[in-house]
């Protein structure tokens, strides 16, 4: 995710990109950004295997991917919206001085939810991208 969106060398999908002072991004930036860098998702592979499948299986397939994937996401950018605003809350209270109090804890959870935007991300538009075409029924013989 190298490029666009850097705090100190860091990412978003790092801690300590959140850790040094990074501002979280919005949902849409974070789409963008998926879109820019071609990324597919940690189901590509299996998003690959079920292309090959013949019709109707192949688009049955993919629909229930898609449907979960979108569940997931927008369970994720409801954590995420709380995840941030706890963030900016620790940086209000944070006390540097107090060994017993870590923003860590805000900036892990920042990250994690935003990789998982990011992934969720990348399944929906990877199979969007190849529910745009219909495979002919006899494309196997």
């Amino acid at each position: 995710m190298t490029g666009t969106f850097e705090s100190m060398g860091y990412d978003p999908c790092h801690p300590w990109y959140y850790h040094t002072g990074g501002k979280p991004l919005y949902p849409k930036q974070i789409k963008q950004h998926v879109i820019a860098t071609g990324y597919r998702g940690y189901l590509a592979k299996e998003i690959e295997r079920i292309d090959q499948s013949a019709e109707p299986k192949r688009t049955h397939e993919l629909r229930a991917i898609k449907a979960t994937a979108l569940t997931g996401l927008k369970r994720d950018l409801s954590r995420y919206r709380e995840v941030v605003c706890e963030l900016h809350q620790g940086e209000v209270f944070y006390d540097k001085d107090d060994p017993y109090r870590s923003i860590g804890d805000y900036c892990t959870s920042v990250s994690l939810k935003h990789n998982h935007i990011y992934n969720g991300f990348a399944i929906l538009n990877y199979v969007d991208e190849l529910l745009t075409h219909q495979k002919d029924l006899f494309d196997l013989l």
